[in-house]
């Protein structure tokens, strides 16, 4: 509660400016891994990539900034 005010503020940057947010929230226990020979890291990029994919206009520029997984992920990205 003590820092109640800053995300207050953080939402409300949000909507009074022409930023926007977008996330996919996933159950670990619902990823469908071993399925297709996929683990939870090829899952996670393929994920990231549909949430990008729909969204992205070439005539703009974006800043994407991803969670970073692991010490390879760099490679992966």
């Amino acid at each position: 509660m003590s820092k109640i005010d800053f995300y207050q503020d953080l939402v409300n940057y949000f909507f009074d400016t022409d930023l926007r947010f977008r996330a996919i929230g996933v159950e670990k226990n619902g990823i469908p891994c071993g399925e297709y020979g996929e683990g939870y890291d090829e899952f996670y990029y393929k994920t990231a990539y549909q949430l990008l994919n729909h969204k992205i206009s070439t005539l703009d520029h974006y800043n994407v900034y991803l969670d970073k997984k692991d010490t390879l992920g760099q490679y992966k990205v």
